[in-house]
Order: C-alpha cells, then structure tokens, then sequence
C-alpha cells in the first residue's frame, strides 16, 4: 500500500514504479495530490477560524464586565459568523476527506 507521505514527497519515483507494472498512474497520482493539497488547506483555514472564534469568544466575558455591551454584541455576532463559516468548512473537510478516501 503506497502512502500518501511518499507521494507528497516524490510523486514522479510512485509514477514510476507503477509503470514498471504497465500502470499508468500519472493522472491518478496528481488527482490525489490536489485532493490532498485542498484537504490540507480546509485543514488549514479551519483551524485558523476556531482559533480565532476561540479567541472573540473569550473576550466577550472581559468586554461585559467593563460594561462594553456594544462591543460584545459585537464580538458575538463576529463569533456566530465565525461558527457558521467552521460548519462550512468542517463540511467541505469531511467531504474531501472521504473522497481522498475513496
């Protein structure tokens, strides 16, 4: 079973292998990469965004006990947002996961 670490590394020795046992796997390989590579950039982005929802989130409590109500509407609004767009891309990682999968 070929890994998905030594076809990140070296693409071209897997194509070449596989070609030994008159596979052509050029095509296969590069659509797994770029699923990869997309997976990892959700990944990415993901993270990123639960950071910073985590972030805003624990700045409401501070915000409301000096009394700042307008800027903790603020920042849960800003936190309601974040959570959505964590739904969208949680989706669209769990869909690019199944597909590297399949």
């Amino acid at each position: 079973m070929l890994e998905l670490k030594l076809l990140r590394e070296n693409p071209q020795f897997v194509i070449e292998r596989l070609a030994v046992k008159n596979f052509d796997a050029k095509e296969i390989v590069e659509d797994i990469l770029k699923v990869d590579q997309q997976r990892r950039s959700v990944q990415t982005e993901l993270d990123s965004n639960l950071a910073e929802q985590n972030k805003t989130a624990k700045s409401i409590g501070m915000l409301m006990k000096e009394g700042k109500k307008d800027e903790a509407e603020q920042a849960k609004k800003s936190v309601s947002s974040l959570k959505s767009r964590s739904a969208e891309l949680q989706q669209t990682l769990d869909q690019l996961q199944k597909e590297q999968l399949d």
